[in-house]
């Protein structure tokens, strides 16, 4: 999608130029000498006929904040988790609002939206098919009963010899290797589950390092995949099936995609599987365990057809924006970004500190961030009528899935819809809805030197207790513009009990306190668009937001295969740790992470002091990162 600034303005917005410069002419002249106000002109009807639930004062008022915050954290928006209905009529909301303040759709085809997908894995269709043939025998093995599919299975169709390849597992440095001197080129490869004697505490992979690396299901997948075969077989292995009495399938398939088809076979159907090739499953797990040494066994004559059909699923969500062209003189081609993300983490499925108590309610977010968005919209209203004195245009964000890792800013920051070259500062509200006799926040204070004189003069306007933050590495979505070597700003009241729980509610809400911090951050934003150069960037990594909570330092990435590491902060525990950019998270805190959501709950649920494992793959090889949270 182009860019307005990629396409000619419309013949409104000129004509609009001319009336509003021609109008404000002839005001001035009169002896009252009257001002004039953008937002009148386009209304195009008197104030008298608007609605108090459709007008907007260009004057930020603690009463239209706490309407917006109301309607955000309503129990029928039912917590706007990105891409839930709630989501969806909160963003109509705000570019319903948009719209009325004469903003121009700056998103996808001339609308206020601009759209993009969350990988959410895959869905399993009952097409998929596992067969075994053997000359003109062909068994069929029921979808759900005798078979499934990994969560980490990719969509694909193979028709392949099959060969028995133990455990599956090469281990080199640990005398144990079932590919040594093994191709599997274009094969299904049939393994057991587990690893050798992996409950004796003086085998080799008695202790949970050692299955991690090399016993997993992931590491396997990861084995074949990058051996060449076609496809993973892994059977239940009877000792531990006969141990547990459960010879069961695992459940939750198609979470992510991996690169070939990963079928799961319950012991019963590995053993039928096997005899066709007169092999005994349970003979070769003896066999192996007893001797520490691989047995690896062409399953003769016989060929696996399974068809691996999968549906991708994603979340639909869209960020929404609205831009104000400046009509001052001496304008630029900059823009200056106002941002506040108005997601939630809705009935508490992830991201929630209730635990399983919190699980199913509401989560309304009326501080986080309906009391951002709130001041967003006041913003969006105060502007317009000082289009006059803008030298560069002001382009107001509100992200959508900023709870899943900043999401939405990071679509945004890979597709801006202004050239991110042009991108002069970012201004966010991030939780401002608790001043009460605290400080308010500032960071990313640092990453520009003209900012901080310009937050204390134009506080003397306001009068707010400040406390500045140097850094602008944080959890809140202007990270990732700072990532992008653009100036930022982000106000911040604070964490609190309710913070990430039902009790975040609209009733708790300072709207006096956050009345006169939108009243600041939005003349903050009239001089960063007004003024004659642009913020110049000064990198600032140190004394950014503090949560007051756990915090490892990682931007995360969701794609179909996983999660990923994207950003690292230098001085933050995990990257002290070791982790790097472009990791692949496996686990954490001894728990699988499959999405986005699976880290951002996990990572809420640690708490300072706490001692963390985190396996990751990098380049293919499995490793183990620990640290200490703070």
């Amino acid at each position: 999608m182009r860019s307005p600034y990629e396409r000619k303005r419309p013949f409104y917005v000129i004509l609009l130029s001319v009336l509003v410069t021609g109008f404000v002419f002839l005001a001035v002249t009169r002896e009252d000498s009257r001002s004039v106000s953008l937002p009148s002109l386009i209304a195009a009807q008197p104030d008298s006929t608007r609605s108090p639930d459709t007008a907007s004062d260009p004057e930020v008022t603690r009463g239209e904040i706490l309407k917006h915050i109301k309607f955000f954290s309503a129990d029928a928006m039912k917590g706007r988790e990105a891409g839930s209905e709630g989501a969806r009529k909160a963003a109509d909301y705000i570019a319903d609002h948009f719209e009325k303040l004469g903003l121009i759709p700056a998103g996808d085809k001339n609308t206020y939206f601009q759209n993009f997908e969350i990988p959410r894995g895959f869905k399993v269709l009952k097409t998929s098919s596992f067969k075994v043939v053997k000359g003109k025998r062909t068994s069929r093995f029921p979808l759900g009963k005798d078979f499934s599919l990994f969560s980490t299975s990719a969509p694909g169709s193979v028709d392949a010899e099959a060969i028995f390849l133990g455990y599956g597992i090469a281990a080199a440095d640990l005398n144990y290797d079932d590919y040594e001197d093994v191709d599997v080129t274009g094969k299904v490869v049939v393994v057991l589950r587990g690893a050798p004697r992996q409950h004796d505490s003086k085998s080799p992979f008695g202790n949970a390092d050692a299955m991690r690396r090399y016993g997993s299901l992931e590491a396997k997948l990861e084995t074949a995949t990058g051996a060449g075969a076609a496809a993973l077989v892994v059977m239940n292995d009877p000792a531990s099936v006969k141990k547990t009495r459960k010879d069961k399938l695992d459940g939750d398939p198609g979470k992510t995609s991996g690169k070939i088809p990963f079928v799961h076979l319950t012991a019963k159907s590995g053993s039928r599987l096997l005899s066709m090739g007169k092999m005994r499953l349970s003979s070769a797990q003896s066999i192996i365990d007893k001797t520490m040494k691989p047995l690896v066994r062409p399953i003769k004559d016989v060929k696996i057809r399974i068809n691996a059909d999968l549906e991708k699923k994603v979340l639909k969500v869209r960020n929404v924006a609205g831009l104000l062209l400046a009509t001052g003189e001496e304008k630029t081609d900059e823009v200056l970004v106002v941002g506040a993300h108005f997601d939630h983490v809705g009935l508490g499925e992830f991201g929630s500190r209730g635990g399983s108590k919190a699980l199913g309610k509401v989560h309304n977010g009326a501080d986080d961030n309906a009391s951002g968005t709130a001041g967003l919209l006041e913003i969006a209203a105060f502007l317009p009528p000082h289009a006059w004195e803008l030298r560069r245009d002001v382009l107001f964000l509100s992200f959508a899935a900023e709870e899943m890792g900043l999401l939405g800013s990071k679509h945004y920051v890979k597709e801006p819809l202004v050239p991110l070259s042009r991108t002069a500062a970012m201004v966010n509200l991030d939780m401002v809805g608790r001043l009460k006799r605290q400080e308010l926040f500032v960071g990313g204070v640092g990453t520009s030197p003209v900012f901080p004189k310009i937050l204390t003069e134009q506080n003397r306007k306001v009068r707010v207790p400040l406390q500045f933050g140097e850094g602008g590495i944080a959890p809140t979505d202007s990270a990732t513009f700072y990532r992008k070597r653009i100036p930022v700003l982000f106000f911040f009241t604070g964490l609190h009990k309710d913070y990430h729980l039902p009790g975040d509610d609209w009733n708790k809400i300072d709207a006096g306190g956050e009345e006169k911090i939108v009243r600041l951050a939005a003349e903050v934003s009239l001089e960063l668009g007004r003024r004659k150069s642009r913020p110049p960037f000064k990198e600032a990594e140190t004394g950014g937001f503090d949560t007051g909570g756990p915090s490892l330092g990682l931007g995360i990435e969701q794609k179909d295969e996983g999660v990923f590491v994207a950003t690292v902060a230098r001085k933050s525990v995990a990257g002290k740790a070791g982790v790097r950019a472009g990791d692949k998270v496996v686990e954490l805190k001894g728990s699988q992470v499959f999405t986005a959501s699976d880290f951002m709950s996990i990572q809420s649920s640690l708490k300072a002091g706490e001692k963390v494992e985190m396996a990751v793959r990098r380049k293919g090889r499995l490793r183990t990162v620990r640290f200490l949270v703070k």
